[in-house]
């Protein structure tokens, strides 16, 4: 009963994921194809994606409440989880905005708006969540490696994302882009850089157990950062590179990452019901 009851609130997500990740996919693979001159034009391709991106933050949102509520108050986990719930709230918000001034544009644009004050704000709450998790581990026994391991496991994050960094930023620091938007590309690539510390410690730790019922949320959950960052830091490189600024990669990007976020809570969901 418990898993009908699962399979029941976690594939509904996965259909719904693949749908709204298919138009973006086509658009990468076959940008010249026919059916983007007239079913899935530019307007449509955009209520997809910005919908489907809502959708996704929105029940993430109200299922990683759900699970904070469900943890006894003062721990680790409670923590984790109701930060989670605070930094999708806020990007939820944050979405909200942009997705309604985007679809109520003659011509939408792409530039800095309120929405990054909400956004930006996720982040901080993210990060302080992953941290939260780690110390749940820890408290649960769970083997975190040795203390010289996490370093070096920090250490070489640490310096990709330095390179990644020198190979993003620098042509970005000499575009003709407006400096605000500059600036908040900037911000958004350096917080992903912190978000990912904790987000490759933790799945470090995750690896280590495949295939069981905590694997499933965490590799969601986790695989969700890892595209939340890597649209990011793709937009920000194909600002630097004066490149469309809503290439369908990017896009792409972020309904999978926000997609598997929305699974992550749904698997923790299921396992705590």
């Amino acid at each position: 009963m418990n898993s009908m009851k699962g399979s029941r609130l976690t594939l509904p997500f996965l259909a719904v994921l693949l749908l709204a990740a298919f138009p973006s996919a086509l658009k990468t693979l076959a940008p010249d194809a026919a059916v983007f001159t007239s079913l899935l034009n530019p307007r449509a391709l955009l209520w997809i994606s910005g919908l489907a991106k809502l959708l996704f933050l929105v029940v993430a949102t109200g299922l990683a409440w759900r699970s904070s509520a469900l943890f006894e108050r003062k721990t680790p986990a409670h923590t984790g989880w109701r930060l989670l719930y605070l930094g999708l709230l806020s990007s939820s918000v944050a979405q909200a905005i942009l997705v309604t001034s985007q679809v109520s544009a003659a011509v939408p644009e792409f530039l800095a708006s309120p929405a990054d004050l909400f956004f930006l704000l996720s982040y901080p709450l993210f990060i302080t969540a992953l941290f939260a998790f780690l110390r749940a581990y820890r408290e649960s026994g769970y083997p975190l490696g040795t203390a010289a391991d996490r370093r070096a496991t920090v250490l070489i994050t640490a310096a990709v994302c330095a390179l990644i960094a020198v190979l993003v930023l620098k042509p970005l620091l000499g575009s003709a882009a407006p400096a605000l938007d500059k600036t908040l590309d900037i911000t958004y690539t350096l917080f992903d850089f912190v978000l990912l510390i904790p987000t490759v410690l933790l799945l470090r730790i995750t690896l280590r157990f495949p295939g069981g019922a905590v694997w499933r949320i965490w590799i969601a959950l986790l695989g969700g950062f890892v595209f939340v960052c890597a649209g990011d830091i793709l937009f920000a490189w194909f600002t630097g590179m004066s490149m469309p600024r809503l290439d369908p990669v990017v896009d792409l990007m972020y309904i999978v990452g926000y997609g598997c976020l929305a699974l992550g809570t749904a698997y923790q969901r299921e396992l705590l019901v």
